[in-house]
């Protein structure tokens, strides 16, 4: 069966067409492939990420709760020293005192 003239070209033109649409499909495909690709990688980093994450949480959590007992420790070695202070302060006012009647009895005794 012979072709017109037109009919050839609107073949060739329509074969055209389908190599063209099969190429752009062929590029498609591969495009996907490499998204499939980067995509199922994403998700791997990403599962990696999240678990550094957490175990930095966990990090952060356990330098918190050390800071938190040395400030306590700190508290209460503040709260001894303040206590130890105020306890030699009395023996010293203690013994002022005593030295002050001292000298008081011994210019009222008239001795000098």
């Amino acid at each position: 069966m012979d072709m017109t003239p037109e009919e050839k070209e609107r073949s060739d033109r329509i074969d055209r067409q389908l190599e063209f649409l099969a190429a752009h499909q062929a590029r498609l495909s591969s495009d996907l492939a490499t998204l499939q690709l980067i995509t199922a990688q994403l998700i791997e980093k990403s599962a990696k990420h999240d678990e550094q994450i957490a175990r930095q949480g966990s990090q952060i959590q356990s330098l918190a709760d050390t800071v938190l007992r040395l400030a306590r420790i700190v508290d209460e070695r503040d709260r001894q020293t303040d206590a130890k202070i105020d306890e030699r302060d009395r023996q010293t006012n203690a013994r002022i005192n005593a030295l002050i009647n001292i000298v008081e009895r011994y210019f009222s005794d008239g001795k000098h």
